[in-house]
């Protein structure tokens, strides 16, 4: 009964939102380093020395010093180990070698036509990135043309085929450097909704394991798509925190509780991550 109860009083408050209240003002997102290393809870020493050297100017130590502690990190993970990635790799391809032609063989189409939306392709005049102003295209003006690009789905194959001597990374960086220029000053499709900021969650947990388990000397690029990726992560971990049970019953609203769930307990470092882990659970709880 009391679950019956919640359930209800969360449909009333989702229809006040929706039909009464003011819709939320557009999310401004913010990337820049200071924000980052300051989205941390403090409960993590080298995280708390990697913000100490990021105030002193030290910028190349906080950074390495971030990005070795969440490749070293072996709990929370995000399926496997960092070091378990490039083993893993190899066995795949072994084992399912049209899987390894499958990767690079997207990438070779995505770099000649852009990224696939629905079977088409997120067409853009600059084939060295990706013009996030573009036009994608709608049919029948239904808006899951124009935000699917930025669901990143495309992002972890991209990773993925470095493995298999692929040179992804100087594109991958560039899309995700235009990407977060984009999302800082036109935040309407990047953050239109809890769904499409959850699948680029995902998306992205898996593109930055690939990221960090290549060898450091593979590219100059790797580490700075590591970094750059755990700087959206916190950005959308930050966009859920506050989101999280306001979409749709009832596919949508459990996307909120188990997506929610996964980025919380994976990036437990992030201030906002305990908002988001309450917020997902009570969901969670609701829901089932």
């Amino acid at each position: 009964m009391s679950s019956y109860l919640g359930h209800l009083r969360r449909e009333l408050a989702q229809f006040v939102r929706r039909r009464i209240a003011k819709p939320d003002p557009p999310y401004k997102a913010d990337f820049s380093d200071a924000a980052f290393y300051g989205s941390f809870s403090g409960s993590v020493g080298t995280l708390n020395s990697a913000a100490h050297e990021h105030a002193a100017g030290n910028r190349a130590s906080a950074r390495d010093q971030l990005l070795d502690y969440y490749r070293n990190r072996k709990t929370p993970r995000f399926f496997i180990e960092v070091d378990r990635v490039a083993p893993l790799a190899a066995l795949v391809a072994e084992a399912h070698p049209q899987w390894k032609s499958d990767a690079i063989g997207e990438w070779h189409k995505i770099r000649a036509e852009g990224p696939p939306i629905y079977g088409q392709a997120f067409t853009s005049a600059d084939k060295d990135n990706i013009d996030w102003r573009a036009e994608s295209p709608i049919v029948g003006g239904d808006v899951l043309f124009p935000v699917r690009p930025h669901r990143f789905g495309f992002v972890p194959r991209l990773a993925l085929a470095a493995h298999y001597g692929e040179e992804t990374l100087p594109y991958l960086l560039r899309v995700l450097q235009g990407w977060s220029a984009y999302a800082a000053a036109e935040p309407a499709w990047p953050y239109i909704s809890n769904l499409v900021v959850q699948y680029r969650g995902i998306a992205l947990g898996w593109a930055w394991l690939f990221i960090a388990g290549l060898p450091d000397d593979i590219a100059d690029e790797k580490r700075e798509i590591e970094f750059l990726i755990l700087k959206i992560l916190q950005e959308d971990v930050r966009y859920l925190s506050n989101r999280t049970g306001d979409s749709h019953p009832n596919n949508h609203l459990l996307a909120d509780g188990f997506i929610g769930w996964l980025l919380a307990t994976t990036f437990p470092e992030f201030s906002v991550s305990s908002m988001l882990l309450e917020r997902s659970n009570a969901v969670i709880e609701t829901e089932l």
